[in-house]
């Protein structure tokens, strides 16, 4: 059945606020706040105080919490004019504290949003730092309305123990019972490791609309004997979509070279460059010995050099088309096929000047990409994005005019809407959640690396949620 009304399930109130974005249309946007030197000093509140100065920036760059016992960070604060009566400053105990009740808030607004949305994708990954491994997810969405794509992570919880494809398996399920996401869950875009690729393959539900309606029959079931049956380990994971920034890499790299005659040559020649970058770092006297290794052509033989400069030609149209399926806010899956057929036209297009990867070319569009363009969900999600459609122009009002004209007609075609957002919801790449980690980085570092668990977890999710970003003075 088609859901009658997709944008009117949608509407959330100010206060749903999620990765920067404030659902609420009908507001007057809030200005940018600037320093006027000539004003009176500006006066804020205790509250706005502890929320805004102190949460904003300990949150946003990632600062340790004993930050706030800091004399020094408490010297610039106490020199804030403060309306009412002048309170002590928060003490790290006090401030860890209003982090977990923002938090807990945050979770509850996050839980409101999902609820107001049909469909809803995912990115997971596993990372491992400083002998501990973290699950990260990060949930991804279409507003139906202004056809605009919405971003946010749910978890960066820790992994214990072995990575096994039950283990990952439990560990996304949970999450997904803790946000009340069940249906919603259109795919699950990870990368080609095989714990992950044998966790869906076993338990991924099937699709109910490619059921066999021929039996009807009904039965009955006892709820009592139900809820005490133990499930015994299954679970019910949502379709999988493959990574496809991973699955280029592994296409240009893994398959074309046991396909070549020539990686003996490029391991040599991969070797030696890896080796002179190591030496390079390690001093600035080598530094500079690598520059005129280079100039000179010396370590390198020719072939391997020739070999090299062939091999960046042909990689180059690749890292433009890594660039666009790795996107996030304007990135969908029906980008992947009309990326991957530019992809491979410039790439057949290269085959003539080259000399020692002349194969590299066939290889990569025979054996890689064929699976790739048969992808069912990619050809529905290219068929029915508006995006396509705002390729040529230009001028960025005449686009904005276009693209309002093409969400006023997608609604009168309710059918076609459903299938665009339900398939255009997924991203072809699972960048989004590699972005999770890279802020997780900054936050676990040598200094802190015996953060707790949860805290860690709660301080990487508002950083990467923005959730004090839009906040102002007022």
């Amino acid at each position: 059945a088609v859901p009658s009304n997709l944008s009117g399930k949608e509407n959330l109130t100010a206060s749903g606020r999620v990765a920067g974005r404030d659902y609420n249309t009908a507001a007057t946007p809030a200005k940018q706040a600037k320093l006027d030197l000539t004003s009176a000093v500006q006066k804020v509140s205790e509250g706005e105080l502890k929320k805004i100065i102190i949460a904003g920036y300990i949150v946003e760059k990632m600062l340790p919490l004993r930050m706030v016992e800091s004399p020094s960070f408490m010297r610039i604060l106490n020199k804030i004019p403060v309306c009412g009566k002048k309170e002590a400053l928060p003490d790290r105990k006090t401030f860890s504290s209003y982090l977990d009740k923002c938090y807990t808030d945050m979770e509850i607004e996050l839980k409101k949003t999902f609820k107001s949305f049909f469909y809803i994708s995912i990115t997971a990954d596993i990372w491992t730092s400083h002998n501990r491994s973290f699950l990260g997810m990060t949930a991804h969405w279409i507003d139906s309305s202004t056809s605009v794509r919405g971003h946010t992570a749910l978890a960066c919880k820790r992994v214990r123990g072995r990575h096994t494809y039950d283990v990952i398996a439990n560990e996304i399920e949970q999450v997904h019972s803790a946000y009340g996401l069940n249906y919603e869950v259109t795919a699950t875009v990870t990368d080609n490791g095989s714990n992950f690729i044998k966790a869906f393959k076993m338990f991924e539900q099937s699709d109910s609309d490619e059921q066999s309606e021929e039996d009807e029959e009904v039965t009955f079931t006892d709820v009592e004997q139900a809820l005490s049956t133990d499930s015994d380990g299954q679970f019910s994971l949502p379709p999988h979509l493959s990574c496809a920034s991973h699955t280029l890499n592994l296409i240009f790299v893994e398959k074309w070279l046991k396909a070549n005659k020539s990686k003996v040559i490029y391991r040599n020649a991969v070797s030696k460059c890896s080796a002179l970058l190591t030496k390079a770092n390690c001093s600035s006297v080598a530094s500079e010995l690598v520059e005129i290794f280079f100039s000179i052509k010396l370590i390198v033989l020719d072939r391997e050099y020739l070999f090299l400069k062939e091999y960046c030609i042909v990689l180059k149209p690749l890292t433009v088309a890594l660039d666009i399926l790795q996107g996030e806010d304007n990135c969908y899956l029906g980008t992947l096929l009309p990326t991957l057929e530019i992809l491979m036209s410039r790439t057949l297009a290269l085959q003539d000047e080259l000399r020692m990867t002349a194969s590299l070319p066939d290889v990569i569009v025979q054996v890689g990409f064929a699976s790739m363009m048969d992808n069912k969900e990619a050809l529905l999600a290219e068929d029915t994005l508006p995006k396509f459609k705002l390729r040529w122009i230009r001028e960025e009002e005449k686009k904005d005019t276009v693209r309002a004209m093409l969400t006023s007609v997608l609604g009168r075609f309710p059918r076609i809407k459903v299938i665009s957002l339900r398939y255009n919801t997924a991203t072809p790449s699972s960048a989004p959640v590699e972005r999770l980690f890279s802020q997780g980085n900054l936050v676990l570092t040598p200094r802190r690396n015996r953060l707790l668990d949860k805290r860690f977890e709660r301080l990487t999710l508002m950083r990467y949620s923005l959730l004090f970003k839009d906040s102002a003075v007022s």
